[in-house]
């Protein structure tokens, strides 16, 4: 079968639309005869992070022929880097250290470009465990004002080992609070991993879109899936999360995104999603510029939605004295250089 009988060029149904249709939502029945097997959609996808979860959808369908090698290579990733999860749980458990997965077993079949783990506790553990690591063998690739990048020497994964949730010195969430907010997670060879509540990754989400200016379909799935775990009785307490972590602005914007773009592709908002928007507000800032550029995803935010995001934080005490800690830095050439080179580089990733 070919591309052209798959995405037609004539098809006034952005790529992007497509690839929803395909994949589907946990709020609807599935409907087959909207997946398409294509390799500009695979592309779209794993621009995305959502690639295992597109063919997942394919093949569940029974519609995957040409991608089967690109579903093979994806789920030998995906166990690889369950593999590298529980090897890295392990070393932590032996050292009794307290850590938790975030931002990175997904609540479906996928994965992101590393295996985010944050240190809980003082700096010393934290340095403890990054240089136990380098012992037993991990290779350091990158290390940062925020962590250490770490390559598996079992599975070549990526580790980010995380001293804070934060770009360079500005410290978006105090990791402090997250004991709060931990779970444990299965894995398939039984070990049980540390990883954060739902409403938390959710907020976690929240935040990294804004962080990095672009809302991908990965946490537009993330957050679709644990909104469905989450239920309508708890929807009252995210909402007051987001109200403590000075995150309002921030989660309107994500939340009226989310809609407009299930909307599109489906004819209908969930009413769980629904729900929220009524108890906080809508925010079409974003919403209104999705729409214009016909629903494309990955979406760059505008810098008014960041500095929107920075002038709510900055009403919260720790993350108002690491903006200003970043400000102090930022007068040292070297580390204005070092900032002005993970812009770029978050940038082109975008």
């Amino acid at each position: 079968m070919t591309e052209t009988n798959l995405i037609s060029d004539t098809d006034d149904i952005s790529c992007t639309i497509s690839l929803v249709r395909s994949i589907g939502s946990p709020f609807i029945s599935k409907d087959q005869n909207s997946v398409k097997e294509s390799r500009i959609l695979y592309e779209l996808a794993k621009k995305n992070k959502v690639g295992l979860l597109y063919l997942d959808a394919v093949s569940k369908s029974g519609r995957l022929n040409d991608l089967k090698k690109e579903y093979e290579s994806e789920l030998l990733r995906y166990n690889d880097f369950l593999a590298g999860m529980s090897y890295v749980h392990k070393i932590f458990i032996e050292e009794q250290l307290d850590y938790v997965f975030f931002k990175t077993l997904r609540p479906y079949p996928g994965i992101g470009r590393d295996a985010d783990v944050m240190v809980l506790g003082q700096k010393k553990a934290y340095e403890k465990i990054a240089a136990l690591l380098v012992k037993r063998g991990y290779k350091s690739i990158n290390v940062s004002a925020t962590g250490i990048n770490l390559v598996d020497p079992l599975t070549t994964i990526d580790i980010d080992l995380q001293r804070e949730f934060a770009t360079n010195y500005i410290i978006w969430l105090d990791k402090s609070l997250w004991p709060a907010y931990i779970q444990k997670r299965r894995l398939p060879d039984g070990e049980h991993i540390n990883v954060l509540s739902s409403s938390m990754e959710i907020i976690v989400a929240i935040v990294h879109d804004l962080m990095e200016q672009t809302y991908y379909l990965g946490d537009y799935y993330s957050f679709l899936y644990y909104l469905h775990e989450l239920g309508e009785e708890n929807l009252r307490s995210l909402g007051k999360e987001l109200k403590e972590n000075r995150l309002l602005d921030a989660g309107r914007v994500f939340f009226t995104i989310t809609a407009a773009l299930h909307r599109r592709a489906h004819d209908m908002i969930p009413n769980e999603l629904n729900i929220l928007l009524s108890e906080l507000g809508p925010n079409s800032r974003e919403a209104d510029r999705l729409k214009k550029n016909d629903y494309r995803v990955a979406h760059k935010y505008s810098w008014t939605t960041l500095i929107a995001g920075i002038f709510e934080k900055m009403t919260e005490l720790n993350f108002l004295y690491s903006f200003f800690n970043q400000v102090l830095h930022m007068f040292n050439v070297n580390t204005a250089k070092l900032v002005f080179l993970e812009i770029r580089n978050r940038a082109k990733q975008s």
